[in-house]
């Protein structure tokens, strides 16, 4: 007789800090409550958006390598006395990455301000939890529920090409316990599709930037 198993120890610490924090479904909201849950929401897409384009601005500038090289190979084989083309023009990816490195740093600093700002209510609680914990391929719970809205609203969890499965960005979380603290372990950061996703813009053939990010001066269309 085989052995049912059981639920993998990230899902049960989900489930249990779940069950502690009210649904909000079932709590009055304050204004206050409600501006900060619309702002929280906000700010977590922007820094979603500005991943996105850092990673489509890398893809972007590995391509644009690729077809340098390919450019200069050829003309190597037409004619050996032919001087490779430096002369290829050179779009402005390093800039925008960095551009797109401060943006995030500045994110960071407005998340910051709004986790320390936080009401001190069960509906955040709520909202949180599912934040704050990832299941066995390091996907978090909001993610996870998301991924229907993604699909439905045309986004990449509509198709089969799998990029919101696909990390965007890594950091070490400490673990809170002050008895037994165990090592850091990895938090990955899994978003679903902006207007700045790289996949979309090819899917749509058109760049919408995202408002609250500096103009791109380059793109996959």
């Amino acid at each position: 007789m085989t052995k049912k198993r059981g639920k993998p120890e990230c899902v049960r610490e989900f489930e249990s800090e779940r069950e502690k924090a009210p649904n909000r479904r079932y709590m009055k909201e304050t204004d206050k409550m409600i501006k900060w849950r619309s702002e929280f929401r906000a700010e977590e897409t922007l820094g979603i958006a500005i991943l996105q384009r850092q990673h489509r601005l890398q893809l972007e500038q590995m391509q644009q390598g690729e077809k340098q090289e390919q450019s200069t190979k050829a003309e190597k084989e037409r004619d050996i006395n032919i001087l490779p083309a430096y002369s290829l023009p050179v779009r402005p990816f390093e800039a925008e990455i960095k551009e797109m490195r401060i943006e995030y740093w500045k994110h960071h600093s407005r998340m910051w301000r709004l986790l320390r700002d936080l009401p001190s209510s069960g509906t955040v609680d709520y909202m949180l939890v599912h934040r704050r914990h990832q299941d066995e391929s390091n996907s978090s719970f909001i993610w996870i529920k998301d991924q229907r809205i993604c699909a439905e609203t045309g986004g990449c969890c509509g198709r089969d090409c799998g990029c919101c499965e696909k990390a965007l960005h890594k950091y070490y979380q400490p673990d809170p316990s002050y008895e037994a603290p165990k090592p850091k372990k990895p938090f990955y950061v899994h978003g679903h599709c902006t207007v700045e996703c790289a996949c979309c813009i090819k899917f749509r053939q058109c760049y919408m930037p995202h408002p609250k990010l500096p103009v791109s001066k380059t793109s996959l269309c």
